[in-house]
């Protein structure tokens, strides 16, 4: 526990860090370039901040790699990252990842989603998400809040939100090639996002306060 991992550069590797059963770790100011596989992994681990990393050209266009991954961990923050030109899912929060906060990072260029939610109860607020090939963020889990993030001129759909009760307001979308929201879950509820075309919804899912669309569009009702 305790370990700090700083400035190092991981070049050429199968897979960069992993940090497995550690506590309050630092990994902060790492590079990671061109790479098979996974940059930087926490398994088991509580109160760790992933921090001023930067990944480029990672992944071999499997979207089981990622640049950033957690699972069986909380608690821990993902914070002003950078991942680009990679073949990866950006950050990918995994199997019983909950109360995560995953702030501020920079992903762009990225072939899978840039940020995929499995679990619960995770916070996302304030990336920016661009040029993506896949869908920007995917969430999986329930209860998780998807706050003012920036997500421009991807390929597919902004959002794709499977799961039930997760909370979506003030995201910024625009450029994307696809309509911004698919929402096959149901109980989602929706507030002060901007995009470019109307949304497509699943059931029961509610639309709060005011969903601006441009030019000049909105719409406020609960799906049905």
């Amino acid at each position: 526990n305790n370990v700090v991992i700083y400035s190092n550069q991981f070049n050429s590797n199968a897979h960069g860090l992993v940090l497995w059963t550690v506590d309050n770790a630092r990994a902060s100011r790492n590079s990671f370039e061109i790479g098979d596989g996974n940059a930087l992994e926490l398994r088991y681990g509580v109160n760790s901040w992933i921090d001023n990393n930067t990944i480029e050209q990672y992944g071999t266009d499997a979207a089981q790699h990622f640049g950033i991954g957690i699972f069986f961990s909380s608690e821990n923050t993902i914070h002003n990252n950078t991942v680009s030109n990679s073949e990866v899912t950006g950050i990918l929060l995994g199997d019983e990842a909950e109360f995560n906060r995953v702030t501020g990072n920079t992903l762009t260029r990225i072939e899978n989603s840039a940020l995929y939610v499995v679990d619960n109860d995770n916070y996302l607020a304030g990336n920016t998400i661009s040029k993506t090939e896949s869908t920007g963020i995917v969430v999986e889990g329930d209860w998780n809040d998807i706050v003012d993030n920036m997500i421009a001129d991807g390929e597919a759909s902004a959002f794709e939100v499977f799961g039930s009760d997760n909370w979506i307001t003030g995201n910024n979308i625009s450029g994307n090639s696809d309509i911004p929201f698919r929402v096959p879950g149901n109980w989602n509820e929706f507030s002060e996002n901007v995009g470019h075309a109307a949304p497509v919804w699943g059931r029961l899912n509610n639309i709060a306060g005011e969903f601006f669309f441009s030019p000049g569009r909105c719409a406020s009702h609960e799906s049905e």
